[in-house]
């Protein structure tokens, strides 16, 4: 059984110190931008849901979706940082799942 995208924008929230109103909100600043795009990737490997349905549980149109998810798969082969918070997320989530069942690149 997956997470549901709230489990998913609670534990995200919960790592960087953030509500989920504010993954859920316009604002650019990048302290909510990497998390929303981290929520967004770990909503898309964690769970079957389409990436338009990723995009309206988040008030996001699908594309930034998809960019968000590529963005973090890119950046997670690059930055040690953003490999160890989704890697610590998919932990919190699912205790049964490890950084290496779940490969680094957009499905």
């Amino acid at each position: 059984m997956s997470p549901s995208i709230a489990d998913i924008l609670a534990a995200v929230a919960s790592w960087y110190g953030i509500t989920t109103l504010d993954l859920r909100s316009s604002r650019r600043a990048r302290a909510v931008s990497r998390p929303r795009q981290v929520a967004m990737y770990l909503a898309k490997t964690l769970t079957p849901r389409s990436y338009p349905a990723i995009g309206r549980a988040m008030g996001r149109d699908h594309t930034t979706v998809m960019y968000g998810v590529d963005q973090i798969a890119a950046l997670s082969l690059e930055d040690p940082s953003i490999l160890a918070a989704v890697a610590g997320i998919r932990r919190q989530l699912a205790p049964q799942y490890t950084a290496a069942r779940w490969p680094a690149t957009r499905p």
